[in-house]
């Protein structure tokens, strides 16, 4: 309720006291990580997500919003873990192999980034972040033609997302057009 009236400080005190209380209480470490992230407070938001994990491994949101948090934090190998019970829980669910594709990249595992990419797609055909992490995948890979597509593709969905005229144009760059 003190959320929804605009005032989280309150709400993040509510939770605090709620978490101390009843410690084991996976619902309430789950809310104030969910008040912890609106206040951007994300290394308190993650602890508390991760608390939730102890309690319920297979707590599906706070095992995405673990990765999420992770993911910008540039711990790429420890984010793959909460996506991988996600993937164990809900296997066909695209924001999380979204997440993993982001995270393989970033490891520079390429293939195994391209295949959740392109499973990603097949499930939200057409999505221009899907269509452009292909891009990228490819990219990488050498497979300058086939990037140059789907970043075309990603375009078609987002014509003025500078991401993704990013990579067109460094593509166009080094195909020499």
């Amino acid at each position: 309720v003190l959320m929804q009236q605009g005032r989280p400080e309150e709400a993040l005190k509510a939770y605090d006291k709620a978490v101390q209380l009843k410690p084991d209480d996976a619902g309430s470490w789950q809310q104030l990580g969910n008040i912890l992230l609106e206040l951007e407070r994300y290394d308190h938001a993650l602890l508390s997500f991760q608390h939730v994990l102890k309690f319920d491994p297979r707590h599906q949101d706070a095992a995405y919003k673990s990765a999420v948090l992770l993911h910008p934090a540039g711990r790429f190998e420890e984010a793959l873990a909460p996506i991988h019970r996600i993937d164990d829980v809900k296997p066909n669910h695209a924001p999380t192999l979204q997440v993993r594709a982001r995270t393989l990249y970033s490891l520079n595992r390429f293939e195994a980034a391209l295949a959740d990419n392109r499973r990603a797609n097949t499930l939200t055909p057409g999505n221009a972040d899907t269509c452009n992490n292909i891009g990228a995948c490819l990219q990488s890979l050498g497979r300058e033609q086939e990037a140059l597509s789907w970043f075309e593709q990603a375009l078609g969905r987002l014509p003025d997302a500078i991401e993704i005229l990013n990579n067109k144009a460094f593509m166009l760059g080094q195909l020499q057009r």
